[in-house]
């Protein structure tokens, strides 16, 4: 037996899937699905972007953040840079959240993507994970958003890229 519970949040839809067989999956609007540790937040969530949300993945795929998106030119921004053929980078001001897998989450409202951001602001899902405090205090005192490459895992809403055919 499955339960499902469809929720429709500024134009973000999302379908939880529930089996009794313990094992819980979420079906994102595109059809991706994701584990349950993996739900997006919410419209009451702080990291929750009214434009957007993307789950990214640190290189070795280990270390997961969904990055929300206040600004609509960000995400157009994104999706060209999604579709394109090289890599990017997304990020912003880092908040402290321990009641988040990695300590953290990028402000939504700051939330930006580059394709070759300033080196001084580059770093890993990790880095910041290991210390998320140092990296909020240099957001709030110097202004600094800080990126990390931007491995896409999902979208909402998903993104479709025309392949050319």
């Amino acid at each position: 037996m499955t339960a499902a519970r469809v929720f429709s949040a500024s134009g973000v839809l999302f379908l939880f899937l529930l089996s009794c067989g313990g094992r819980c999956v979420v079906e994102l609007t595109g059809g991706t699905t994701v584990g349950c540790d993996l739900v997006p937040p919410g419209p009451d969530d702080p990291a929750f972007g009214t434009a957007a949300l993307v789950l990214v993945a640190d290189s070795s795929g280990r270390d997961r953040l969904w990055v929300g998106f206040e600004d609509e030119a960000e995400v157009a921004e994104f999706e060209t840079l999604a579709c394109g053929e090289l890599g990017f980078f997304v990020g912003g001001r880092v908040v402290v959240a321990s009641n988040r897998e990695l300590g953290f989450f990028f402000d939504p409202r700051t939330t930006e993507v580059r394709e070759s951001p300033d080196t001084d602001h580059v770093t890993s899902l990790g880095e910041i994970s290991a210390n998320p405090r140092a990296f909020a205090e240099a957001s709030l005192s110097q202004g600094v958003s800080w990126f990390v490459p931007a491995a896409v895992v999902a979208s909402e809403p998903p993104v479709f890229c025309d392949s050319g055919a």
